[in-house]
């Protein structure tokens, strides 16, 4: 019996909600990997598998609601001063890169 978009909501329990506690955040994490093992089933066995599109959707939609509550949580955490700010962090990865890309290893 093929596996389809409506058995992986109702199994995931789709919509999922935002997530609030580290254990939340790791379930979203959990069923993205869910729907990362659905996309390399539906290529390997099409006929068992056969809604690869609804399952991309899906992951999607859930890398959009991971993403938000990342942000808010960085938003909050540099109000707070806890941790430095998520961009500052950003452009030194974009400089360390720059560098090893002219040969310049930074350790």
């Amino acid at each position: 019996k093929p596996v389809t978009t409506a058995h992986l909501c109702h199994h995931l329990h789709w919509p999922l909600p935002h997530p609030y506690t580290p254990d939340q955040m790791a379930k979203l994490e959990e069923a993205h990997e869910v729907l990362d093992l659905y996309l390399w089933f539906s290529m390997r066995y099409p006929e068992h598998f056969p809604e690869p599109e609804g399952a991309k959707k899906l992951q999607e939609e859930l890398e959009k609601v991971i993403g938000h509550s990342l942000a808010i949580r960085v938003r909050r955490n540099s109000s707070n001063k806890t941790i430095p700010n998520f961009e500052h962090r950003i452009q030194i990865n974009r400089n360390n890169f720059d560098s090893i890309k002219r040969g310049n290893y930074i350790l």
